[in-house]
């Protein structure tokens, strides 16, 4: 690959970082601000302990998957910052893989370009799942959750500002976010992606990503549907 396109792979993993660390500040401020503060989940009043404590350990798992995928990014990014200082990549088709899971490239003329520890292509897929079944999906259960609480008490009305309306969206880009990863190294669409060691367990962590992620979209796009159809008609 050349030179402009290792550029082009930093920018995008740096856009991912800031992703994550603005995820992790805006999940804490929500916690902390709306939730425990104000009483109140995505617009909806609570006092619920078992709301807070869920949401919580959701906002707590969530920090600490980012924060590894911030680790795994920084990775990435010096790999094609190398890449970049070496005027290309070793490509895939001319490299063999060492049983360290390490790329080694069989062209003499390649034989400079940097190598890229794969595995973190797997240490990637696993974080992400953890983060989209103990923090992405659980946010957006309890985003239904509210919702059908606030339809069953009259007391709990929905009363969605922007802070609940941009919690939603968030929520509908997380798992978005996770469904595109999950697809495209399901089907081997970024460079270097392909496994042959491990592709088995590779494409078992895509496809429950893949699955999870989906579902909970639908739930995520669900509920703002929903509260934005009440507050119109409200």
């Amino acid at each position: 690959m050349s030179q402009w396109h290792c550029y082009l792979k930093i920018a995008y993993y740096l856009a991912l970082i800031g992703y994550h660390i603005s995820d992790i500040v805006f999940d804490w401020i929500e916690f902390g601000s709306e939730v425990c503060d104000q009483g109140k989940f995505a617009g909806v009043p609570t006092n619920s302990t078992a709301v807070k404590r869920i949401l919580g350990l959701s906002c707590g798992v969530g920090s600490l998957c980012s924060l590894a995928m911030v680790v795994v990014y920084l990775y990435y990014i010096d790999f094609h910052w190398k890449c970049s200082q070496n005027s290309g990549y070793c490509l895939i088709n001319n490299a063999r893989l060492t049983r360290d899971g390490l790329l080694n490239c069989s062209d003499d003329n390649q034989t400079r370009a940097p190598v890229c520890n794969r595995h973190f292509v797997l240490v990637e897929l696993v974080i992400s799942n953890f983060e989209l079944y103990l923090k992405d999906d659980i946010q957006s259960v309890l985003l239904i959750y509210m919702y059908g609480v606030s339809q069953k008490d009259p007391s709990s009305v929905i009363q969605l500002d922007w802070r609940g309306i941009l919690f939603a969206v968030c929520s509908i880009v997380a798992n978005l976010k996770l469904c595109v990863c999950f697809t495209t190294k399901l089907f081997g669409l970024g460079s270097g992606e392909k496994m042959p060691e491990c592709e088995s367990t590779k494409h078992c962590c895509c496809l429950f990503g893949m699955i999870g992620s989906i579902i909970f979209e639908i739930l995520s796009i669900l509920y703002l549907a929903l509260a934005l159809s009440d507050l119109l008609t409200s």
